[in-house]
């Protein structure tokens, strides 16, 4: 019985795919702001219809700690730690998305066609996307000096653009 139970945890982590945890937790922060441990976990479990273990979740939230993306309190007088978010969604985002782009781009043994591929992707997911991502292109360029990154608001304007 115990053993059947801790397999059906082991499939419902291994649905998830790699970092869901992370960034469910992170999602759960920034709606809710400052909480447990327990209260992530009754909130997860509640959302992701999962039943996830304390430890695995004081180890997701420590994680996300030493990256730099959460931050720890001591509730005074006792042991009870309260979590917050350090970034906003949009800054995780970025970072996620450079870094998985840059991993795409170096570590492929051809990767002209790593980017046609991300190319069909953001073709297929929308077109408007593939227009803004043209424009962006003609615009770094044109002039490289310029950031890209602009199209989405990511990067404030330059004094001399504005």
């Amino acid at each position: 019985m115990l053993l059947e139970m801790a397999e059906d945890t082991r499939q419902q982590r291994l649905s998830l795919p790699p970092g869901t945890l992370r960034w469910e937790t992170m999602s759960l922060l920034w709606s809710s702001g400052e909480n447990t441990v327990w209260e992530v976990v009754d909130k997860l479990n509640q959302k992701l219809n999962l039943s996830l273990h304390y430890t695995t979740v004081a180890s997701t939230l420590t994680k996300l700690c030493s990256m730099g993306l959460v931050v720890r309190s001591r509730e005074p007088g006792t042991n009870t730690f309260r979590y917050s978010p350090l970034v906003l969604p949009q800054e995780l985002e970025k970072g996620m998305t450079k870094a998985a782009v840059r991993t795409l781009l170096t570590t492929s043994d051809n990767p002209e066609a790593a980017l046609s591929f991300l190319v069909d992707l953001i073709g297929e997911a929308d077109g408007k996307l593939l227009t803004a991502l043209k424009s962006a292109i003609d615009a770094a360029v044109t002039d490289r000096d310029l950031p890209a990154s602009r199209l989405r608001g990511i990067l404030p304007r330059r004094k001399s653009e504005q």
